[in-house]
């Protein structure tokens, strides 16, 4: 809980009333760009410094200013059909994308890369080494 508060509060800083009056973005890339110019340096650094798997701490602090500055509530179809394609998706769904492509910039990937990744405890990572060693000595 004392980490998704930190996360909500330090990104709070992106102010929706500095981009609420400019045009909103229409790509994910100018998305991007806008909102890291108006990160702090210290705010960027914890979020480049963030496991990708744990970037869904972000959904309510910055996820819902990226939603209400951008206009994904106010129907921005240029955006979201840019960000997830002619079939569109939901605002949620959106900023959650252009979260992971601020922090792929921030870490030089692709800025659409989407990997699955999975974050685990070693005790949660050895439990499932331990199932898959069982799995093959009982398969071989």
């Amino acid at each position: 809980m004392k980490v998704y508060l930190r996360r909500w509060l330090l990104l709070i800083f992106f102010v929706s009333s500095a981009v609420a009056k400019e045009e909103p973005p229409k790509t994910l890339e100018s998305s991007v760009d806008l909102i890291i110019s108006k990160l702090s340096p210290e705010n960027l650094n914890k979020l480049k410094q963030e496991k990708r798997c744990n970037l869904i701490g972000y959904h309510h602090g910055l996820g819902t200013n990226i939603r209400n500055s951008l206009g994904l509530w106010q129907g921005n179809q240029e955006l979201i059909k840019d960000v997830c394609g002619s079939e569109g998706c939901h605002p949620d769904d959106v900023s959650m994308k252009i979260i992971h492509g601020i922090w792929n910039k921030l870490n030089d990937q692709p800025l659409r890369s989407m990997p699955v990744d999975i974050c685990m405890s070693d005790r949660e990572r050895d439990k499932i080494e331990k199932l898959l060693e069982e799995l093959r000595a009982k398969n071989s």
